[in-house]
């Protein structure tokens, strides 16, 4: 659909000139100028009214711009519903973390089996560089840990608040001496027992850090950062070694050589899962977004 034409009138009630409108087009004035009278001889009515150098439009010429302006917009529309036409068998899912992609691992089956046709696009990246995507548009859903959701509107939902933990070597003298102590640890007794300890951190830009510095401010400690790591796993690896100790999400700790102590007040991150906020729902988006929403992990 061919509308350029159309356009070469919606520019020239902007400018008011043929002059500057033909400027802005990359046309010759005479082309504009010429094209300009025609049309008017084709719709039996004067669109502009010539005024000492400007142009305004006459009631035709309101009518021609507000119908002109209908076309463009239901061409921009007709493309748009092509655009996700040709998508429509595609989600683009980022996820952020590992659990993230353990989930998905699991829902996938039963995904491909209520939508045979749906092909799920994953990429793996920082929470911050997936919100990031998903307002530029290329990314539909993201499953992601945040440390607040000021920044979403309607488009998303809670899943869960993580709880995060203090990581510490299993034979830690604290250890040894508080183990009826049910692992529930004071900001106070946090900073007596390992407020000096060196620390494993996550790196910089990801949430896991922003939350540990958070608590740092929290309980007012400038803590001894010996080693920085992009994976909760292996932070644990670092802590079972005797680097330091590390705060990960409570998940990761079941099954390893570390005793976990929960901050109280808690520690907790947003788990949660975001939509474009112009995304068309269909059925495979529903029903991925359900799966994640029914997943045991949030339960």
């Amino acid at each position: 659909m061919d509308v350029k034409y159309l356009e070469y009138v919606l520019e020239t009630a902007k400018q008011k000139s043929i002059t500057r409108a033909a400027e802005v087009l990359y046309i010759s004035q005479s082309a504009l100028s010429q094209y300009i009278q025609r049309l008017e001889q084709d719709v039996g009515a004067p669109l502009f009214v010539r005024n000492r150098g400007e142009m305004t439009l006459t009631a035709a010429g309101e009518l021609y711009i507000e119908a002109a302006q209908s076309v463009i917009s239901i061409r921009e529309q007709l493309y748009a519903n092509i655009a996700a036409l040709r998508d429509a068998g595609r989600i683009r899912l980022g996820v952020s973390s590992a659990w993230g992609i353990g989930v998905v691992a699991d829902i996938l089956p039963e995904l491909r089996r209520l939508c045979p046709g749906v092909r799920v696009q994953i990429t793996q990246n920082k929470h911050r560089r997936l919100v990031q995507q998903l307002g530029d548009g290329e990314l539909d859903i993201i499953l992601t840990a945040a440390n607040t959701v000021a920044g979403f509107k309607e488009n998303y939902r809670l899943l869960r608040m993580e709880q995060l933990v203090l990581a510490t070597p299993a034979a830690h003298h604290y250890n040894l001496s508080h183990a009826a102590c049910g692992h529930v640890m004071t900001d106070a007794e946090f900073v007596e027992a390992f407020g000096k300890e060196p620390f494993v951190c996550a790196e910089e830009g990801s949430t896991m850090r922003a939350a540990e510095q958070a608590y740092f401010g929290r309980v007012k400690i400038h803590p001894k950062v010996v080693c920085e790591v992009n994976d909760n796993l292996a932070a644990l690896q670092m802590v079972e070694g005797g680097v330091g100790v590390a705060f990960v999400p409570a998940d990761y700790v079941k099954g390893r050589g570390v005793v976990a102590w929960q901050p109280n007040p808690p520690l907790q991150r947003f788990d949660i899962t975001a939509w474009r906020e112009d995304l068309k729902i269909g059925k495979a988006e529903k029903a991925l977004m359900g799966l994640i929403e029914g997943h045991r992990l949030f339960k």
